[in-house]
């Protein structure tokens, strides 16, 4: 046990210097008490005598645990909670592409999640509007980086047992936070990457150094943060993207090679467009898909979404566990049960023994 107030441990002298009192001094006067009643009813009975020690006992107890709540103790407590071994890196494509305005009400509806502004709005193409006008990001109108940051702040705030970590991913790739079991930090970056998207002009760097590409590409960069998690465990990467990608054969062997050796699971969360009309670089963002075991689910479809996030539940769940977990916890209620209990049954007694006298 650990007291966080001990001075106040003294008031448990107290009961022992009123039992000496009552011992030396009031004893006396029970004794003459006894000595009429056994003129009355003879020897006091045995049953009378383990009334007066059940008292008594109640009494100590009852102050005991009094003071000792006073006293604010705690104590070790050994239960068992529920744990992943997976981890869970949410990645985001951060390039140019991803402030162009969100032309999709489902997916506003996301965007909502991260900022209540865009609750209950709705889209509108103004009329004459250029046919580019949805590839461009306009006032007043949700863009797709906020989509992807309410689907992440959603996730992060319903997942109990996985560590999350985060990515981010443009001309280079970004180790933005390790992995952690407290979601609140994961949620507290997601304006940085806001301000990041807004003020930066990028481009995009998936499969990493090939050709024009130098830099560390998300896949391998995911293989690198993955080899150092516990081989048995699931690895979801978890990956926000309007579907710019550019991949040569070398480095699609090599990531399918590496994600099937640390039994990652990629899951796209498409948004944008592109993933409704199979335009741009989707096609060859679905191939690398397929040739990794990966899946992709549009923000703009709530039943595919759903899906995607049932799908990570799926992969987190199969790795749950229960764990003992070894921590303090505070006695006081339990104290003063054990008080109210004590002071119970001395009422109870001292009506017993009174009804017999």
């Amino acid at each position: 046990m650990k007291f966080l107030n001990p001075q106040l441990l003294w008031l448990l002298l107290v009961f022992p210097l009123f039992f000496g009192a009552w011992f030396f001094w009031g004893r006396r006067t029970q004794t003459l008490k006894n000595t009429q009643m056994d003129r009355r009813v003879g020897v006091q009975s045995q049953a009378a005598k383990w009334l007066t020690v059940s008292i008594w006992f109640c009494k100590v107890t009852m102050w005991t645990a009094l003071v000792l709540g006073i006293a604010s103790t705690s104590y070790h407590a050994n239960e068992k909670v529920a744990d992943s071994k997976g981890s869970l890196f949410f990645a985001l494509d951060t390039s140019s592409s991803m402030v162009y305005g969100l032309s999709n009400n489902d997916e506003a509806k996301l965007a909502a999640i991260y900022d209540a502004k865009w609750g209950g709005w709705t889209y509108q193409r103004p009329s004459g509007a250029a046919p580019d006008f949805d590839s461009g990001k306009h006032a007043n109108v949700p863009i797709r980086i906020e989509a992807a940051l309410g689907s992440i702040k959603e996730i992060s705030i319903k997942d109990k047992v996985l560590s999350i970590g985060l990515l981010a991913a443009d001309d280079e790739v970004f180790y933005l936070y390790p992995e952690t079991k407290n979601h609140e930090l994961i949620i507290k970056m997601l304006p940085q990457i806001y301000e990041y998207v807004e003020h930066h002009s990028t481009g995009d760097n998936f499969c990493g150094p090939s050709g024009r590409e130098t830099h560390l590409g998300l896949g391998p960069a995911a293989v690198k943060q993955f080899d150092q998690e516990e081989k048995d465990a699931p690895h979801i990467l978890a990956f926000y993207s309007d579907g710019d990608f550019d991949c040569s054969p070398e480095r699609l062997a090599y990531l399918k090679q590496e994600f099937a050796r640390l039994n990652i699971h990629m899951i796209v969360f498409g948004v944008g467009e592109d993933w409704k009309t199979n335009g741009g670089e989707v096609p060859q963002f679905r191939a690398f898909l397929n040739l990794v075991g990966g899946q992709v689910f549009q923000l703009e479809n709530p039943q595919e979404y759903r899906a995607g996030v049932e799908r990570v539940e799926q992969l987190a769940q199969a790795s749950v566990h229960r764990v003992p977990l070894d921590h303090r916890k505070d006695a006081l209620i339990i104290l003063l049960s054990i008080a109210g209990l004590a002071l119970t049954g001395w009422l109870a007694l001292s009506a017993i023994r009174g009804a017999n006298l």
